[in-house]
């Protein structure tokens, strides 16, 4: 199969060949707009797409309307692709818009709700693929932006979609970690509340309380008026605690 693919990729234009290795990013299928997004300095990337697509080196799903890598193709192509890193930024911000457009929908309320959770569905993979990368690299600004952009694109699709303790969690104290690194108090206040929210589920009272009441505390202090709502929020779980003995 390597050799295959090798003699049918020499045989492609260079600008192809540029294409087709940033195309490896996708893990999963994709749209023409996403491929838009993230395939760079190669031209007009439907005729490459095209191209490819005669070539046997991408697939045309009719059906859905989405382009896909078979996994030899990919895994030829990925080994190949210079500047990975700048081509999966473009991914990840990308999908970041595509996940926030998701929970926008969502919060509207009625038959968006449903449309909402389709397309979230529907881009999962690439959403997930994103986020993983930015919270690999961690303390990078740029990295660091995205996930909080993640976060909060997620904040309430995230919350069905996600597993509480191995996957939600998880998310929320990056999301906090990195709006710490940043300097950002509303970004830190929001965070810790969405984290003492995932703990309350969870059972963890103590630690829902201790996160919540970093919000409280930011809010008092800026004169937000949710501020006593919220910590009488707060002050209903302490109370569930002294009742717990």
């Amino acid at each position: 199969m390597e050799g295959v693919l090798a003699l049918s990729y020499t045989a492609l234009p260079k600008r192809a060949r540029r294409c087709l290795d940033q195309l490896s990013v996708f893990p999963s299928s994709f749209d023409l707009t996403a491929a838009e997004a993230v395939v760079a300095d190669v031209g007009e990337v439907e005729e490459l797409l095209e191209l490819l697509q005669q070539r046997s080196l991408l697939e045309w799903v009719e059906a859905s309307e989405r382009y896909d890598l078979h996994d030899p193709v990919r895994e030829f192509a990925a080994a190949r692709l210079a500047d990975a890193d700048a081509v999966r930024l473009r991914h990840a911000r990308h999908y970041a818009g595509i996940a926030e457009e998701a929970d926008t929908r969502y919060d509207c309320g009625g038959e968006q709700i449903r449309a909402a959770l389709a397309l979230f569905d529907r881009e999962r993979v690439h959403i997930d693929a994103g986020w993983e990368w930015a919270r690999a690299r961690a303390g990078r600004e740029e990295a660091d932006r995205l996930v909080l952009a993640y976060a909060n694109a997620t904040a309430h699709i995230g919350d069905l979609r996600y597993d509480t303790r191995r996957e939600r969690v998880p998310q929320l104290q990056a999301a906090l970690a990195a709006a710490q690194r940043r300097g950002d108090r509303r970004g830190e206040a929001m965070g810790s509340w969405n984290l003492g929210l995932a703990y309350e589920q969870l059972g963890d009272v103590a630690r829902a309380v201790e996160a919540m009441q970093l919000r409280v505390d930011y809010e008092r202090e800026i004169g937000h008026p949710d501020a006593e709502r919220h910590a009488a929020r707060v002050e209903e779980l302490r109370q569930r605690l002294r009742d717990a003995g």
